[in-house]
């Protein structure tokens, strides 16, 4: 089983529409059975994976930890944290920050 996980600093959406394109084909070229990817991007697709799990959206036009997130993205809707998964999660746990950990 091949796990991966990757920074994806917002897929750079913040200076440019197109590299989450090469960010999405870097990632499925990677292959992993489980992807987890930390600053993350809502619109980030990997059609590759089933299974999709992500924190709670960071909230959208409003300051959040000293930054306007939806500004700095441009409207983007950012996720702190997202698994894809070729497999079904069977369980979940509890957590503090909805915003950071899944």
């Amino acid at each position: 089983m091949k796990i991966a996980t990757l920074n994806i600093d917002w897929a750079h959406k913040q200076s440019s529409k197109t590299h989450i394109l090469k960010v999405e084909e870097e990632l499925n070229n990677l292959n992993a059975d489980i992807l987890i990817v930390t600053e993350c991007v809502d619109s980030l697709k990997l059609p590759g994976y089933n299974y999709l799990y992500k924190t709670k959206a960071i909230p959208a036009n409003v300051t959040y930890e000293e930054l306007n997130y939806s500004e700095y993205l441009k409207g983007e809707t950012a996720i702190r944290v997202s698994i894809f998964s070729k497999y079904e999660s069977i369980r979940s746990f509890p957590v503090t920050d909805e915003h950071t950990s899944i």
